[in-house]
C-alpha cells in the first residue's frame, strides 16, 4: 500500500516534469494551430476576429504554466509567458505576412537578479 503511493507520488512528479518540458512546443504548436484556423476561416474579417479571440482565450487558459519564449542572446535565454495581451493582438489580412500579431506579457526570473545588485 505505502509502496504503490510512493509509485504514484513519482508517477505524478514525472508527469510534471514531462508537462513543464513539452508546454513551450504544446504552446507554439497552438498557436500555429490557431493560425491555420484564423487562414481557413471563411467570411467577413470580424468573422476571423472571433476565431483568433476565441482561440486566444483558449490558449490563454493554460497560462501560467513553464512556458517560455526562447529570446536568445549573449546574457539572458528564458522570459517567461505571463498571459497574452489580447487587446495588443493584431490581426492581419495580407497574404504576405502571419496572419495575427501577439503581445505577451512576459516575466525574466534573472531581472530580479541584475536589480538586486544595483
Amino acid at each position: 500500500m505505502v509502496s504503490e503511493r510512493l509509485y504514484r507520488a513519482d508517477a505524478q512528479k514525472h508527469d510534471d516534469r514531462l508537462s513543464s518540458f513539452f508546454s513551450t512546443p504544446k504552446f507554439i504548436q497552438d498557436l500555429t494551430n490557431l493560425s491555420a484556423a484564423v487562414v481557413s476561416k471563411q467570411g467577413t474579417k470580424e468573422d476571423k476576429e472571433k476565431v483568433l479571440r476565441t482561440g486566444l482565450n483558449d490558449i490563454k487558459g493554460g497560462l501560467p504554466s513553464s512556458v517560455y519564449m526562447p529570446f536568445v542572446s549573449k546574457s539572458m535565454r528564458n522570459y517567461a509567458v505571463l498571459n497574452i495581451m489580447e487587446s495588443e493582438t493584431r490581426l492581419f489580412l495580407t497574404k504576405t505576412r502571419a496572419p495575427f500579431m501577439v503581445c505577451v506579457e512576459v516575466y525574466r526570473p534573472e531581472e530580479l537578479k541584475l536589480w538586486a545588485k544595483e
